[in-house]
């Protein structure tokens, strides 16, 4: 009988360390489970951080084209202006020497 105590007591302790590394196993997985899940989220945002910053990217290459358009059309606004001034002044110089003329 004292040897099936020896038995019966080393299978006990086989029994409870293995119970113990069932749960340090569990623990493990559940670490890693939550692990991954935030590596998981990590990368979401990233990608999520990434398209916006292409999104602000393409709204200001927009914008700057919008911007070059505005220039152009103002510069061109103001050649426009500065010869119609141009025409004007010539204009009103003939007018005065025709008048002086009479």
């Amino acid at each position: 009988m004292p040897e099936e105590r020896g038995v019966s007591s080393g299978l006990q302790s086989v029994n409870i360390a293995q119970a113990l590394m069932e749960e340090d196993l569990e623990r493990e997985l559940a670490r890693n489970e939550a692990a991954n899940r935030m590596a998981k989220e990590r990368e979401e945002q990233a990608l999520a951080a990434r398209l916006r910053a292409e999104t602000s990217q393409k709204m200001m290459q927009e914008m700057m084209r919008k911007y070059e358009l505005m220039r152009e059309k103002l510069e061109y606004t103001k050649k426009h202006l500065d010869d119609t001034n141009e025409k004007i002044s010539i204009q009103d110089k003939l007018t005065n020497k025709i008048i002086d003329m009479k």
